[in-house]
């Protein structure tokens, strides 16, 4: 009998279909997926996975360094060492593993005092030695190290290498080579601390420049970081090599600047004398420019700071912190932060009645010691911006007299006037649309002068007599090309445009008195630009501090070309206004007080009102005074510019507060850059000559030696040879009187003398004062004008010294050397 076929019915086959078609499309989702993970999502997930497994550091490149145009370091590197901990790696460390078979260590560590600490965890361990070795929080060190995932956790930056390995020794002792890293790194270090601080600046924290020539060139300077990343395994192994990559960093190029150190020291050196002598309120200026470049062979500000530690004070500054810190003035800034903060909490109340005074007062009170310290925080950083800033190139001041020399350009070239031409001066001169006569600065008047003398004795009257003749229009364009109307362009950041009349509001009076430097202001490096526009023959040159940029190989990349604007006015006119200028300087001038023995020296002085600003009485202007100066006159190179702003210390004239700087800066540059001098007649007979060290010379050798350079010799004991000397070798004596104290048998000084006061006293009753008493004499200055009086003596009077002993005196003319 035949078997009956089974029958599949359609319900079933259906239901297979679908559970097939189901899989089917399962299974495609899952191929579009993986299609989809592995290859269109490829490198996400990728950098993803090695995120997991990779540590990335970056590698910091090395900063290029600075110099001088001589190839001295200016700022350079110092490796220094950060230290920081990976705390998942310390919690592994102490971790016990699921099947318990993991040891967990505990330490026993002796600290720098000698105590010993037993049975510490590894945390414990590791918080307590980097605690004492770099001065840390043990707490702050804990808590870092309890952070589950983190393998960077930084405990301090700039270690220096001591500190490092002691580091070194302890992961080594303690095998603690996956939890305590160090990694070399570098700071900014200034060899000469606070040489040159305005113009070089300074880098922050992070080592970016944040002033002077690190600001303004640090995409030069700070170079590419290139990058070190290397995996690890879940265990926090390292994985095999073929998983790191290395990328260099690229060091930033270095920068060759055009300051020179020597010139720098000398300028620094006459701005701090400047400031202390005279008691600037608003601290000093000066630039050295090399004329016909641009190039700044010196540029400072007094006070300085120090690059390596900026943000400590200098010591004037520091001493107005300290006076604020107990004032009135402290107490009342605070309750206007209060106020403030009170309005600004409360903007719907009104500030004008009793009520919201009263609220505010409580509301002090409440929070005095926020407030109190809040007042104290602005002011320190409100006199450490302004301790930073450089004044050469940030700040305006009216350049008073010194500008005269740019009127007198004008009016040369425009033929309105000639050296010869006659002024008369009764004091004052009346200018239409102004009520009240324009003073000059010597009030009785000059009476009859040639323009020459005119200019050389700052006579207003003469300059606003040209100026009118020049023109309102003519004097304005000529303004503007000699560079007041734009930015000078120099190579720092911070550089102020000149602040001046617009055209339409430039009156007949404004005239008159920009003719003779008032009224608008400028910065310092605008007018020595100016003024060496005049030195070099009437072309207006962009001033710089690059000199070239440099690899470590000292392949130049790029250097300055000098950059010459225009020419103003004529190689003539310049060559006619440099003659009148020296002739004053050499004579009788206002600028006399600039004068250099043995060279040729071009100057103008000048002393400028404040308009917008009087003294604690509110009844007299602050006073600016200045100092132009360039030389050798006849063949110019450099050219100086001092600025001492609110001098309070006397006199308040360029002549007297910034000439005698500039000379004595000029008395240092000119024969360190090669030019010898050339002394008159005159100047012959009162020159200084230097001695030997005579010690061991045979007596009568050693006198025959001092006499024969023209100075006394003075034997003390019956030695034959010579044991000791006042004064000692290498130092400078006058040949008129100068004294030579010869010391025998070990003799040594048996009496002292008293040095005598002769401040005031002219150059002859000094020297005579001083020799009889038995000192030596060195004097500085000006010597040769009968109105010159010792303005400073280098040995306090009273002081008990040997006999012999050189006493500097340096000489001032004070009287008719006035300036406005």
């Amino acid at each position: 009998m035949a078997k009956k076929r089974k029958r599949i019915s359609r319900r079933s086959t259906s239901r297979t279909t679908a559970v097939l078609a189901i899989f089917g499309i399962i299974a495609l989702i899952i191929v579009f997926r993986l299609v989809y993970l592995q290859i269109v999502r490829y490198e996400y997930y990728k950098e993803v996975v090695m995120n997991e497994i990779t540590i990335e550091t970056e590698v910091n490149p090395e900063r290029g360094m600075i110099y001088d145009t001589n190839g001295n370091i200016l700022a350079t590197n110092r490796t220094v060492y950060l230290c920081f901990i990976s705390p998942q790696d310390i919690i592994d460390a102490m971790t016990p593993d699921e099947d318990g078979k993991k040891e967990i260590k505990t330490y026993d560590y002796e600290d720098s005092e000698g105590k010993t600490h037993k049975d510490l965890d590894m945390d414990e361990l590791i918080s307590l030695f980097l605690s004492e070795t770099l001065d840390v929080e043990y707490s702050k060190i804990m808590e870092k190290a309890a952070k589950e995932g983190r393998r960077y956790e930084e405990i301090k930056k700039e270690i220096v290498e001591e500190d490092a390995q002691k580091i070194r020794e302890f992961i080594d002792e303690y095998e603690l080579t996956s939890q305590i890293y160090l990694r070399a790194d570098s700071i900014r270090y200034y060899p000469y601390d606070n040489l040159a601080s305005h113009v070089v600046g300074f880098t922050n924290s992070d080592g970016i420049g944040v002033y002077g020539l690190e600001a303004y060139y640090n995409n030069i300077l700070e170079g590419e970081s290139g990058r070190y990343i290397s995996a690890q395994d879940a265990n926090s192994h390292d994985m095999d090599y073929k998983y790191e990559t290395f990328v260099d960093a690229k060091d930033g190029y270095n920068i060759v600047s055009t300051i020179d150190n020597y010139i720098q020291y000398e300028l620094e050196n006459q701005l701090e004398a400047t400031l202390r002598e005279n008691k600037a309120a608003n601290r000093v200026t000066g630039v050295v420019m090399n004329v016909n470049t641009g190039a700044v062979l010196g540029m400072a500000t007094a006070p300085d700071f120090n690059c390596n530690d900026p943000y400590v004070l200098d010591e004037i500054s520091q001493g107005k912190l300290d006076a604020y810190t107990q004032s009135d003035e402290r107490v009342a800034d605070s309750k206007k932060l209060a106020e403030n903060k009170y309005k600004y909490e409360n903007p719907d109340v009104a500030s004008d009645t009793a009520e919201f005074a009263a609220s505010v007062e409580s509301f002090w009170r409440a929070n005095y010691d926020s407030f109190y310290e809040q007042a104290y925080s602005n002011r320190y950083f409100e006199l450490l911006y302004a301790m930073w800033k450089n004044k050469a190139i940030t700040e305006l001041y009216e350049p008073g007299s010194t500008s005269k020399i740019i009127t007198t350009a004008m009016a040369f070239e425009e033929g309105v006037t000639n050296p010869s031409e006659v002024f008369f001066c009764g004091g004052s001169m009346k200018v239409e649309g102004y009520s009240f006569p324009i003073s000059c600065h010597e009030t009785r008047g000059h009476g009859s002068l040639p323009y020459a003398k005119s200019l050389q004795q700052s006579c207003n009257p003469a300059l606003m007599t040209v100026g009118l003749r020049i023109g309102r229009e003519k004097f304005y364009n000529y303004f503007l090309d000699f560079g007041y109307g734009e930015l000078t362009g120099i190579d720092l950041p911070g550089e102020a445009a000149s602040y001046y009349h617009n055209f339409k509001d430039f009156s007949v009076v404004s005239l008159a008195v920009y003719s003779f430097g008032q009224t608008y202001k400028t910065t310092a490096i605008q007018q020595i630009s100016a003024i060496c526009s005049i030195a070099n023959g009437g072309y207006v040159v962009t001033p710089h501090v690059l000199k070239e940029i440099v690899d470590d190989k000292g392949n130049v990349i790029e250097s300055f070309e000098p950059e010459i604007k225009r020419q103003v006015v004529s190689s003539e006119v310049c060559a006619t206004i440099s003659d009148i200028l020296e002739d004053g300087v050499s004579g009788d001038g206002g600028a006399r007080n600039c004068r250099v023995k043995g060279y040729k020296v071009a100057g103008k002085t000048g002393t400028s009102e404040k308009i917008d600003e009087k003294d604690a009485s509110g009844q007299t202007y602050l006073r600016v005074g200045s100092s132009v100066a360039y030389a050798p006159s006849d063949d110019p190179e450099i050219a100086v510019i001092i600025v001492c702003d609110e001098p309070m210390g006397g006199s308040v004239y360029g002549s007297v507060v910034a000439a005698p700087y500039v000379s004595d800066l000029l008395s240092s540059a000119l024969p360190y850059l090669g030019y010898e001098p050339k002394y008159t007649a005159e100047e012959l007979e009162n020159i200084e000559t230097g001695i030997l060290d005579y010690t061991g010379y045979e007596v009568e050798i050693a006198k025959s030696n001092i006499t024969n350079r023209g100075l006394k010799a003075i034997v003390v004991g019956d030695g034959k040879l010579v044991t000791g000397q006042v004064p000692e070798s290498g130092v400078m004596l006058n040949r008129e009187n100068g004294r030579v104290i010869l010391y025998t048998d070990g003799s040594t000084p048996a009496a002292t003398v008293q040095v005598p006061d002769v401040t005031g006293k002219t150059a002859e009753a000094a020297n005579r004062i001083l020799t009889n008493a038995g000192l030596n004499v060195s004097i500085g200055g000006v010597d040769d004008n009968a109105d010159a009086t010792v303005a400073t003596q280098s040995i306090v009077p009273g002081t008990e010294v040997p006999e012999g002993t050189i006493v500097k005196v340096t000489l001032r003319s004070v009287s008719n050397v006035t300036d406005d």
